[in-house]
């Protein structure tokens, strides 16, 4: 099983944090890790942990799109076969929660709902709130993601690509459980983003809503790509 999150222009705080948070579940159930990132963070990447490696998105993207990021993730997780999982940078899984998805199968996904928590000390205490709509960590099958050409690359920012790619596998017969024990913690809103980077998709606080009306006129619509089955790019851990 194989992991992607997307850290593109993400602070590499956040980054470390994922990793603290997770270490203990990625080691036990034997899961590897594929994390994208930009070109600048690509460079200076130099401490992973050894089940984890980058894959540099050089193109520089504005406004932002987490449909496209994921996606660059996703093809070369999929290379691999077996179940690739994309889920978020901000969010700890209960070791169970793990060898749950390791067990997706073609036609049959994971899908856990999200526990929105103020940190991780009440994350493991189990003080937090269920969000049953967020879509945004899903594990399927490599045959399932290629099937469905992953997310919808028209779509900016982030939001809505999540639910259209579950309403998608929906329709095409994929059937989905929704083991629990997902926790997303939160993080300061509003935080500014880097020099030289349009304020597109980079952040809820009054930058990404309005693609969140564009996207959801795409949403549903075919979405395809020739490139999807593009073979692995060379990692660096």
């Amino acid at each position: 099983m194989l992991v992607v999150f997307v850290a593109y222009k993400i602070p590499p705080a956040r980054l470390a944090e994922h990793f603290a948070w997770n270490d203990a579940g990625y080691r036990a159930t034997g899961a590897g890790v594929l994390v994208v990132v930009d070109a600048e963070t690509f460079r200076a990447l130099n401490c992973l942990p050894s089940y984890a490696a980058a894959v540099e998105y050089a193109v520089e993207l504005q406004p932002f799109s987490l449909a496209k990021t994921a996606n660059f993730g996703l093809r070369r997780a999929c290379a691999a076969g077996g179940v690739a999982v994309k889920t978020d940078v901000d969010c700890y899984f209960a070791p169970e929660l793990l060898a749950a998805m390791a067990l997706a199968e073609p036609g049959f996904g994971v899908a856990p709902p999200y526990h929105m928590a103020e940190s991780i000390t009440n994350a493991l205490a189990g003080r937090a709130r269920l969000w049953h709509a967020s879509r945004g960590t899903i594990a399927l099958a490599a045959e399932d993601w290629q099937a469905l050409c992953g997310y919808n690359e028209n779509m900016a920012g982030y939001g809505i690509e999540d639910g259209d790619l579950y309403d998608r596998a929906l329709a095409a017969g994929i059937t989905f459980s929704r083991a629990p024990g997902l926790y997303h913690i939160a993080h300061a809103p509003g935080i500014p983003p880097p020099a030289g980077f349009r304020g597109e998709g980079w952040n809820r606080a009054g930058l990404n809503p309005p693609n969140h009306a564009a996207n959801r006129l795409l949403r549903g619509q075919p979405w395809a790509t020739q490139n999807w089955g593009c073979p692995p790019l060379p990692l660096t851990p």
